[in-house]
């Protein structure tokens, strides 16, 4: 059984003689809001920890994963495989997250892997043929998804991540039955639900949903920490043989900066540097 310890960002549930069993996977997301490390071995979760969201991730995750791996009596020697979430979400902390895992692979020869924020979400929510992950990335607009998530906890991605106003995607929902699950759904609820109005559909809070009834849209409270889903996620596919991968970012939309330099809004844009 899973306890939650008192310091209210870590559960830890140590399989018997951990220690002794070999390889595991050390599961890194810096890319959310509420950024996570998590381990697994054997598929079965054995810890998560909650990387203190007052603190600069840069200066903290390295300790944080060494208290980790302490608390499951293991160094990063034994970690086999290293899962890293590759956004969409903070452009710093996805690259300090990215860098971090990738840095870790080289210095111990872990195998390499990546999952998106938006697949995290979803399978968050339990199993579903018609998911939508709705991540909140302010400036008045949500990085979404549509997902399936089979019941062997694999995800699939049922179109591209986009970037967009909450209108727009919950429009796309359309009037059939679905799930919405992510931070997304809670910031922009009015828009939610007057989209739903205007596809004649219910919606309904569950905590963890089950099968979606006819025309209606279940919204489901993601997991806080999907480094979690994260590991799990990757045991599942090195299980079923799948290689390292994919790793390349999934920014979904442009940085600031290159916004601004496409506007031509940074000094100096489009002029060469003076000597």
């Amino acid at each position: 059984m899973t306890n939650v310890v008192s310091n209210g960002r870590e559960l830890y549930n140590p399989p018997l003689g951990m220690s002794n069993l070999g390889s595991f996977i050390l599961a890194i997301d810096t890319a959310s809001r509420c950024g996570s490390i998590a381990v697994a071995r054997d598929g079965r979760l054995a810890a998560v920890w909650g990387i203190d969201a007052g603190a600069k991730q840069s200066s903290v995750l390295w300790d944080d994963i060494d208290r980790m791996l302490c608390r499951l009596e293991c160094t990063i020697h034994d970690i086999g495989a290293i899962a890293v979430a590759r956004g969409p979400g903070a452009f710093t902390g996805l690259r300090i997250g990215l860098s971090a895992a990738a840095g870790l692979a080289r210095g111990t020869g872990a195998a390499l892997y990546g999952a998106t924020t938006l697949e995290l979400a979803a399978r968050s929510s339990g199993q579903g043929d018609e998911v939508w992950a709705v991540l909140n990335a302010y400036r008045n607009e949500v990085y979404a998804q549509r997902l399936r998530v089979d019941a062997d906890g694999d995800v699939v991605a049922l179109d591209d991540p986009m970037v967009a106003s909450p209108d727009l995607v919950f429009d796309s929902v359309g009037s059939s039955s679905a799930r919405l699950v992510g931070d997304g759904a809670d910031v922009y609820r009015t828009a939610l639900e007057a989209a739903a109005a205007r596809h004649g559909v219910v919606v309904e809070d569950v905590q963890l949903a089950g099968a979606s009834k006819a025309s209606t849209w279940t919204v489901v409270q993601s997991r806080p920490m999907l480094a979690a889903e994260l590991a799990e996620l990757v045991a599942f596919r090195i299980d079923r043989g799948m290689g390292p991968g994919p790793l390349t970012p999934c920014y979904v939309r442009a940085s600031e900066a290159e916004v601004n330099l496409k506007a031509g809004r940074l000094a100096g844009a489009g002029s060469p540097k003076s000597a």
